[in-house]
């Protein structure tokens, strides 16, 4: 996944599903920005596609995890 297209290489991972609000679990590679514009979407690829998705929410935990919530999901 990459925002905007700005990055070729992953810069994160969903690792699992999480609550029951639609939230997921990211692992934060060292690349992924440290005040990334939540207004951009997240490129996610799906089957080779790239899908942008907008955040709805997202909660740093630590340095390498977050919450997330997308629009839409």
């Amino acid at each position: 996944m990459s925002l905007s297209g700005r990055y070729k290489e992953p810069i994160a991972k969903i690792s699992k599903i999480f609550g029951t609000k639609g939230e997921v679990a990211m692992r934060l590679y060292d690349v992924f920005p440290d005040n990334p514009n939540l207004e951009e979407p997240l490129f996610i690829d799906i089957d080779g596609l790239e899908v942008p998705l907008f955040f709805h929410a997202f909660v740093r935990k630590g340095n390498n995890k977050a919450i997330a919530r997308f629009d839409d999901i």
